[in-house]
């Protein structure tokens, strides 16, 4: 398994990394969920642009425009389009509503984070979490990833649902 990561840094080098904001986004992490793949790969190529085109495309206002061009200039993007390969080819070869990766994992249950916890709509078909925490080599990789970049926004993009989950939306505290 491979995990691609796209690093998009447009401000000056010189600038040490733990001096910017970094930004992580994931896409694809469950092989049905094809329009997120599609939703990252449109966004590099919108950042590809460089600040201003990127800036002109997304902002509203000529003060939006101003300000993203600022915050792009002093970012650090990192983006891995397709997260889940092995689930994506299961889909593409008509296994068309399959979540799990290549192995039968559900990568986004296979977190240490309330490992093996089965809520009550429970399904194994569906949510099948691997024999132990971070077994997958999707998850182990995207943690490596997070440890190393240290981002101070993580986006993991899904789709499929109107919703915005946060950290720790399944529980009725922060640990």
């Amino acid at each position: 398994s491979e995990l691609l990561v796209v690093t998009v840094e447009m401000g000056s080098k010189r600038v040490p990394p733990q001096n910017k904001l970094r930004i992580l986004l994931n896409f694809g992490q469950h092989g049905r969920e094809i329009i997120t793949s599609d939703v990252g790969l449109r966004l590099l190529e919108l950042l590809a642009l460089g600040p201003e085109g990127a800036a002109e495309k997304f902002g509203h206002t000529a003060d939006d425009k101003q300000q993203l061009k600022a915050i792009l200039l002093n970012s650090i993007i990192k983006v891995s389009p397709m997260e889940n390969v092995g689930g994506r080819r299961k889909v593409e070869n008509g296994e068309l509503c399959e979540r799990k990766n290549g192995r039968g994992v559900d990568t986004n249950r296979n977190w240490g984070v309330d490992w093996g916890h089965k809520e009550p709509d429970y399904d194994p078909s569906e949510e099948y979490p691997g024999t132990r925490p971070w077994s997958e080599p999707e998850a182990a990789m995207l943690l490596e990833l997070l440890q190393g970049f240290k981002p101070h926004a993580w986006i993991n993009v899904h789709s499929g649902m109107e919703a915005l989950f946060m950290p720790y939306d399944h529980q009725a505290f922060v640990p």
